[in-house]
């Protein structure tokens, strides 16, 4: 008898030996009763559950070599999936990481034995008041063994809803934290009910843990391509700027040379010729000069808002203006161009018409509309200025009778940073600053800023800009 128990003992000992020399083949013990088939019983399931441990062990160690080989966060989940479903229950693994906000969680990552997976990336839901939200506090593992039930109990988590139509009946749930942070959540799920316990927690825990660092990795890795592209971007922009800034600056000196010529030229006649000119000749001229004075001004008024915008230095006080008080006053300061030309300025009256604009910027927009609508009509012409009320946006036109153009040459007026020599109808001089300032302007507000035109028809400028309180007239 006594021969007999020490043979078991010898054999339980070579087994513990063999499992200790991770032995692939390990002795049968044979039979026993009593105590010492209970211990007998107690080694073999020991042994089981070492083996076990050693494989998730020699798991970890590999994904810690993947981890720190800088594999993407996408590569390593997908071995994860396919390395641990031998010596841990799941048929599904997501993971979830928090907005840079704090207040939401969006999926970034999931695989499934699912024919369709329910619960997509991209899906987003609130952190705040969430069963997430105490996941996170706690830094502790959550185990439900039954979603089913768990979404009898709370049937607005839409999340819940989606899993449990993917097939999923049992979850852990890991927080994932780097540096001290919780950065996301990593969901083990299975179909089966009653798959977790908390023996599994502490290896589902190990793999959060590597999981977090190579995240946190891949969030500076994508910080730092972020800011490449964005300082490549503004690189780009500025050299298409300063690329802008002297074709503009050549054309600009180049259409302001003729103006003060002819304002030379006209002088000098003047005053050389002053004493044998008639009246009719000296107002003549006193009004070729006032136009050439006032085609100056312009350019140089619309560069030097320009130039302003561009620096970000321009002021933005945005109040509460009336439409057609503002109409008014621009009709008044360009109504000699207009008489010239003998064009009519017509607006048509809308006292409900309020908008919430810096009074200089909409001044500008208007002016320039109207002035440009001026330089392209013919004599005769007509030029009418619209309002119309929106639930929230004011939609104002200024339309012309006046040559048109084609689409492509409307499309080219109308593009972002688009400057250009023109000439009216009359020889007037523009370069396109007009229409960037106008579109600038109406953006910085908010709107949108559009055109329509017809070759030998006219155009038209619309714009909106956001509605305010009609206000009373100052």
């Amino acid at each position: 008898m006594i021969r007999n128990q020490e043979v078991i003992v010898k054999n339980m000992v070579a087994e513990i030996e063999a499992v200790i020399r991770d032995d692939s083949h390990v002795p049968d013990l044979p039979p026993a009763e009593g105590e010492l088939g209970k211990l007998s019983l107690a080694i073999v399931e020991l042994t089981h559950l070492l083996e076990a441990r050693f494989a998730q062990l020699h798991r970890l160690m590999e994904l810690t070599g993947q981890v720190n080989t800088g594999m993407v966060i996408d590569e390593v989940l997908e071995q994860v999936f396919v390395s641990f479903r031998d010596v841990i229950p799941y048929d599904r693994i997501g993971v979830a990481l928090i907005d840079p906000d704090g207040e939401h969680v969006r999926a970034r990552w999931a695989r499934s034995l699912a024919t369709q997976v329910m619960l997509p990336v991209g899906f987003s839901a609130p952190l705040e008041g969430s069963s997430l939200q105490q996941v996170m506090t706690t830094g502790q593992p959550r185990i439900l063994n039954d979603l089913e039930a768990y979404l009898a109990d709370h049937p607005d988590s839409h999340s819940t809803r989606l899993v449990v139509a993917e097939g999923v009946r049992a979850s852990l749930t890991c927080p994932l934290t780097a540096m001290g942070k919780s950065v996301g959540f990593i969901f083990f799920s299975s179909f089966r009910r009653d798959a977790y316990r908390a023996v599994h927690a502490d290896l589902f825990v190990a793999i959060a843990g590597q999981l977090s660092t190579i995240i946190e990795k891949g969030r500076v890795y994508e910080l730092v391509l972020q800011a490449q592209k964005e300082s490549e971007r503004l690189l780009a922009k500025l050299t298409r700027m300063n690329a802008g800034k002297d074709r503009l600056f050549a054309m600009v000196a180049h259409d302001l040379k003729s103006p003060f010529s002819g304002v030379q030229g006209m002088l000098e006649l003047l005053v050389a010729d002053l004493p044998n000119m008639s009246k009719e000749d000296i107002h003549r001229d006193l009004k070729m000069l006032s136009a050439s004075a006032s085609e100056t001004f312009s350019l140089m008024e619309n560069l030097l808002q320009w130039s302003t915008f561009e620096t970000g230095e321009a002021l933005y006080r945005p109040a509460a203006h009336p439409v057609d008080k503002v109409v008014a006053r621009v009709f008044s300061l360009v109504q000699a161009a207009a008489h010239r030309k003998d064009i009519s300025l017509v607006t048509i009256p809308n006292p409900q018409a309020a908008v919430l604009a810096d009074k200089s910027m909409l001044h500008s927009i208007i002016q320039n509309l109207v002035s440009n609508a001026i330089k392209f009509s013919q004599p005769d012409g007509r030029i009418v200025v619209a309002s119309r009320t929106l639930e929230h946006w004011v939609e104002i036109s200024v339309r012309d009778s006046g040559v048109g153009m084609s689409p492509a040459t409307l499309a080219r007026v109308l593009q972002a940073e688009n400057s250009h020599s023109t000439y009216g109808t009359a020889g007037e001089r523009g370069t396109g600053l007009g229409l960037n300032l106008c579109r600038n302007f109406v953006e910085r507000h908010g709107g949108t800023f559009t055109g329509t035109s017809e070759e030998g028809l006219g155009t038209t400028f619309t714009f909106t800009l956001p509605r305010a309180q009609p206000v009373a007239a100052n």
